[in-house]
């Protein structure tokens, strides 16, 4: 923040706040800062204001910029400083700005877990999740899956997220269940080499 505090009075009457960076100062109407005086030129001099310092720069004005008497083609401006512009006196009041950062507090990211306990989806909290992105790592339920079907016939089951590859979750994989005839049949089977080897070793014609 910084500021010109006229001195003397009759020209400015009341401080002139500057904003961050150029503020340009002559007696034209389309100056940032316009004083109404015959000693100060239409483009008097620039006035920039950073974070924590302030520059004074004169833009080839006809009765000049003086600082603390001196006359400056550019110079920095410290607070409490006499500023003279053609002949009009200020005292510059320069202070930090201070910016407040709030404190942003870490918010844990949701569990993806029913109460029952199974993993949900991370898109629709009320269905279970039957499949794993291998790249982003979340879960979805099958509806959100995308498909996509190879020219060999092979299907991709991609993440809708990140277009990763997505696999089936260990407890939705469908286990092949043995069927009694199978049963039989591997039963029948394995009866049938023993006895081949039986009649083998019996007439070995």
């Amino acid at each position: 923040m910084a500021k010109l505090i006229p001195q003397g009075g009759g020209v400015v009457e009341w401080p002139i706040h500057l904003r961050l960076g150029t503020n340009r100062v002559g007696r034209g109407a389309h100056n940032d800062v316009s004083i109404d005086h015959a000693t100060v030129s239409a483009v008097h001099c620039e006035l920039i204001l950073g974070g924590e310092s302030l520059v004074v720069r004169d833009l080839g004005s006809t009765n000049g910029t003086f600082l603390d008497g001196q006359q400056v083609k550019q110079a920095e401006i410290h607070s409490g400083q006499a500023l003279r512009i053609g002949s009009v006196d200020f005292v510059v009041e320069v202070s930090e700005v201070q910016v407040f950062v709030p404190k942003v507090e870490e918010v844990a990211p949701p569990k993806l877990v029913s109460p029952s306990g199974f993993k949900v989806c991370l898109h629709h909290d009320d269905r279970s999740a039957a499949w794993q992105c291998t790249r982003c790592q979340n879960l979805y339920c099958t509806p959100c899956i995308h498909r996509i079907r190879r020219s060999a016939g092979k299907v991709l089951y991609l993440c809708p997220d990140c277009s990763g590859v997505c696999e089936v979750l260990p407890e939705f994989v469908k286990q092949d269940k043995r069927t009694w005839f199978g049963f039989i049949k591997d039963k029948l089977d394995v009866t049938k080499l023993i006895t081949k080897r039986i009649t083998r070793r019996i007439d070995p014609k």
